[in-house]
């Protein structure tokens, strides 16, 4: 990594970057901050603060482990996981060669909760891409600007080296300009500070035998030697937790007097609660998340989960979103907005299996969701072609049925009608035909038609993107071969026709046009192209299908 930064970055001979308040080396020469409670507040000391310890991680860990994914936008308001796309083997596998993306999550996020920023250099290829990404030092890294352009300097190898915007991704914490956060180290030190020293002295009060004080007396006059000596040996005795109550034997008038004081009257159990409490509200959780178990708000676990992403995880959550679509995504990719970055959310609001199966049933009868993808969700394979149609309730219709998808196949076909009596032929019945050859023929004109118009609503979604309008011009009849056969198939049977030749003269047709389309249309008048080539298949194919049919 090292090398490569060094290789990628432009160094400043002459430019010096000033060295970030917590860098170790400025603390060891300066002294850090004194606090109140004279203890050194540090990232090694806070994270030895039990609340600390395990607030970082609820909070880091929960964001490492939600799977983070580029996904590619369809023009219906769906999406897509890009699997191709550079981005995202970086944010869902791999962040570089030595680094899993879980890890590199965890380690930025719980640099940005304690030092206010998490900083990862981004390797990229000739071209830009992003191959890698390396975690950056935060106390080493300084965000600077100069000419309006704002820049980062970090420290490597004793050497300061500058990076562009672009070849940074930063996650930064609760800020007061926008460009660099809040260090939860230096604006919080005293109550971090309060935190470890209660700490301390907790261990001060046991260590010496749950006494904080006692007095030998001595009815005679020792000297300084012998009262250095007798403070030893009774150290030595009596001090630690492993000592206590031990018996005490004393001569020659010697006498003890305890000066002690209960754990509890001294406060330090309250006091080590207080700390927890503390400790969550510095962290934004709710207390029993860092140790302090004495209430909880939710009556079940999925409430709680609830809460804790909308006010807890949601804000690092949607944080690392934006830095990542602004610094993984290419311009034309968010000008577009073709792709986007999420978090899957509800991996952290998964319920218990019962639940789970009744909300997934739930959704594909109402056909929020397929079988497959229902199955999807459960690791579960595929069950073919069938679980990708979505279901509808019997006593549900749609306001437009004649323009919906394919799922939309009457149970059975219509009726014909009725033929008119011989010496009443129907207006648009020709001289040549019989009443009952013109019934047939007017069926099979209005399933033709219907089989068109539903082929035709996919094509004007698809015609609403261009780039993915090709695509399924070449793949369309694989989609609805099955539909449009079985839609014909009994009304061409009733008719006294093969359906086999309809079917194909549909998938001629309809197949034409949208090569043409292809051909002809640009990517701005595709969309308009399409819904007046559709208007004229509806039109003039079933007209021209039945014509061939029965002839002229």
């Amino acid at each position: 990594m090292i090398s490569t930064i060094l290789g990628y970055s432009e160094k400043r001979a002459t430019w010096t970057a000033g060295t970030h308040l917590s860098d170790p080396a400025l603390v060891k020469i300066l002294g850090r901050r004194e606090v109140t409670s004279g203890v050194d507040v540090d990232r090694v000391s806070v994270l030895g603060f039990p609340p600390v310890w395990r607030g970082t991680n609820v909070i880091s860990n929960t964001v490492a482990k939600l799977p983070l994914y580029v996904y590619r936008n369809q023009a219906d308001g769906g999406k897509e996981r890009a699997r191709t796309h550079p981005a995202y083997r970086l944010l869902r596998h791999r962040a570089n060669d030595t680094l899993t993306a879980l890890q590199l999550k965890r380690t930025l996020t719980a640099h940005a909760i304690l030092e206010g920023n998490g900083y990862a250099w981004i390797e990229r290829t000739g071209g830009g891409e992003p191959v890698g990404l390396w975690p950056l030092r935060p106390h080493q890294t300084t965000v600077v600007g100069e000419d309006g352009r704002l820049q980062y300097v970090t420290q490597v190898n004793g050497e300061h080296w500058r990076l562009q915007p672009n070849q940074v991704l930063h996650v930064r914490g609760l800020s007061h300009d926008g460009f660099v956060g809040y260090s939860l180290l230096e604006i919080a030190a005293e109550a971090l500070g309060l935190g470890i020293a209660a700490q301390q002295l907790t261990g001060a009060f046991f260590g010496n035998g749950a006494h904080t004080d006692g007095m030998l007396m001595y009815p005679g006059k020792l000297s300084a030697e012998a009262r250095e000596n007798l403070r030893r040996n009774w150290d030595k005795m009596h001090t630690g937790t492993d000592k206590s109550f031990r018996i005490a034997v004393f001569e020659e008038g010697l006498k003890y007097q305890p000066l002690t004081v209960a754990a509890k009257d001294a406060q330090l159990i309250e006091s080590r609660g207080f700390d927890a409490k503390q400790i969550a509200n510095l962290l934004n959780l709710p207390p029993h998340l860092v140790g302090d178990d004495s209430r909880t708000s939710y009556a079940s676990l999925e409430q709680e989960m609830r809460s804790l992403l909308e006010h807890s995880f949601d804000p690092w959550l949607t944080t690392w979103e934006d830095e990542c679509r602004t610094k993984l995504l290419t311009e034309p990719e968010q000008q577009t907005d073709s792709h986007s970055i999420e978090f899957m959310r509800e991996a952290m609001l998964r319920a218990d299996s019962r639940t789970t199966i009744e909300t997934l049933v739930t959704e594909v009868n109402n056909g929020l969701a397929t079988a497959n993808e229902a199955r999807q969700k459960l690791n579960l394979p595929g069950i073919g072609e069938l679980g990708d149609r979505f279901r509808k309730p019997e006593n549900i219709g749609w306001l437009d049925a004649e323009e919906e998808g394919p799922d939309e196949v009457p149970d059975m076909p219509p009726e014909p009608p009725e033929d008119p009596p011989a010496d009443e032929p129907a207006d648009d019945t020709p001289d040549d035909e019989t009443p009952a050859e013109g019934a047939r023929a007017r069926l099979l004109r209005s399933t033709i038609g219907r089989a068109v118009r539903r082929c035709c609503v996919h094509a004007r979604r698809a015609s609403k993107d261009h780039r993915r309008f090709g695509d399924w011009a070449e793949h369309w009849w694989g989609d609805h071969a099955g539909s449009v056969a079985e839609m014909v198939g009994e009304v061409a049977e009733v008719c006294g026709v093969e359906p086999g030749g309809i079917v194909e003269q549909i998938r001629r047709q309809l197949g034409l046009c949208w090569d043409a389309l292809c051909r002809d249309s640009t990517p701005r008048s595709l969309e308009a192209d399409c819904e007046r080539a559709c208007g004229r298949l509806a039109e003039l194919v079933p007209e021209e299908i039945t014509r061939i049919i029965y002839g002229e």
